[in-house]
């Protein structure tokens, strides 16, 4: 697949190459192998899972880190510096 991801980039096709819940060693990996790096890893992030560690390393690597969270969760609902639930 990454092969592909980079002959669509080469071509134009595609503008970046992203992923998406890559850990810090998943990530070393692919770096070890890949052409391109990916612009981008998505992952689940949110005030009580901030991943500083992935942040640090995706930030080392000029990997920008998108966050995501699945906002039904009532713990994160809850939290008080949201302040969204009473």
């Amino acid at each position: 697949m990454r092969k592909e991801m980079e002959a669509l980039y080469d071509s134009g096709k595609a503008r970046a190459i992203g992923v998406d819940n890559f850990s810090s060693k998943k990530l070393g990996n692919l770096l070890e192998v890949a052409r391109i790096p990916p612009a981008v890893n998505q992952v689940e992030c949110h005030l009580s899972w901030q991943q500083p560690k992935l942040h640090g390393f995706c930030k080392s690597k000029g990997i920008h880190l998108s966050a995501y969270t699945p906002l039904a969760r009532p713990q994160i609902l809850k939290n008080r510096l949201l302040n969204l639930v009473p």
